[in-house]
C-alpha cells in the first residue's frame, strides 16, 4: 500500500469513528436524558400522573390511600422499567452501526448517509417490544398491586377501583407514554440525521482541502 492510500484509509477510519461516535452519543442522549425523564419520578406530586389517578380514585370514593405503599410500588415500577428500555440503547446502535461498518466509498465524495428509511426500521424494532415491555411492568407493579395501595376495602369496592384503574393503566396511560417516548425518538433522529450529514461535510472538506492531495 503506497503511503497515499495508507493516509486516505487512515482518514476514512478517523471519519468512521467519528460518525459511529455520533451514533452512540445521539442514542445516550435520547436513552438518559429524554426518555428516562418521562419515566423517572416527577419532582413534585402534583405532577406524578399515576399517583393523581390512584388520589382521585380515593377521593371519590371516599376510601383511604395507602401513600406509603403507593410510593414503594412507584419506585418500583419507574426503576424497572428503566432498566427494560435499555434494550433500546442495543437495537439502535447495533443497526445503526451496520450502516457505518459497511461503508466503502464508490466514488470520491460519498458519505455515511443515515437515512428516515434506516430509522424507520430501528425504530419499528423497538416500538414492538418498547409495548410489550412497558405492558408487562404495568401490569406486575401497577396493577396487580391496586389490592395493597388501598385500606379497608371490600370486594365490591376493589372490583369496581380495580376495573377502572386497570383500564386506565392499560389504555390511556400506556398509549401516552408510548407516543411520548415516540416523540422523543423522532426529535433526536433528526438531530442524528442532521449531525452525521455535518459530518460528512466536514470529511469532504477535509479531503478537499488536505495535502493529500498533493502527494
Amino acid at each position: 500500500m503506497s503511503e497515499l492510500d495508507e493516509i486516505k484509509e487512515q482518514s476514512l477510519n478517523n471519519y468512521k469513528l467519528a460518525v459511529q461516535e455520533i451514533i452512540n452519543n445521539n442514542t445516550l442522549s435520547l436513552l438518559e436524558d429524554d426518555i428516562m425523564s418521562l419515566l423517572k419520578k416527577p419532582p413534585l406530586d402534583s405532577m406524578d400522573i399515576i399517583k393523581n389517578k390512584f388520589l382521585l380514585v380515593a377521593k371519590r370514593e371516599n376510601i383511604i390511600l395507602n401513600t406509603v405503599n403507593l410510593d414503594k410500588k412507584l419506585e418500583i415500577y419507574r426503576e424497572r422499567i428503566n432498566k427494560d428500555i435499555i434494550f433500546i440503547k442495543n437495537i439502535r446502535i447495533d443497526m445503526l452501526s451496520k450502516t457505518v461498518s459497511n461503508f466503502n466509498p464508490k466514488k470520491e465524495f460519498d458519505t455515511i448517509k443515515i437515512t428516515k428509511k434506516d430509522l424507520s426500521s430501528v425504530n419499528k424494532k423497538i416500538n414492538s417490544q418498547l409495548k410489550e415491555k412497558i405492558k408487562i411492568n404495568i401490569n406486575r407493579f401497577i396493577i396487580d398491586e391496586i389490592i395493597n395501595i388501598y385500606n379497608g376495602i371490600n370486594n365490591i369496592q376493589y372490583n369496581k377501583i380495580y376495573n377502572e384503574l386497570s383500564k386506565y393503566f392499560r389504555t390511556v396511560y400506556q398509549k401516552q407514554l408510548v407516543e411520548n417516548i415516540n416523540i422523543k425518538i423522532l426529535v433526536k433522529d433528526t438531530t442524528l440525521i442532521n449531525g452525521v450529514k455535518e459530518q460528512g461535510e466536514r470529511y469532504i472538506f477535509t479531503k478537499t482541502n488536505s495535502r493529500i492531495n498533493d502527494l
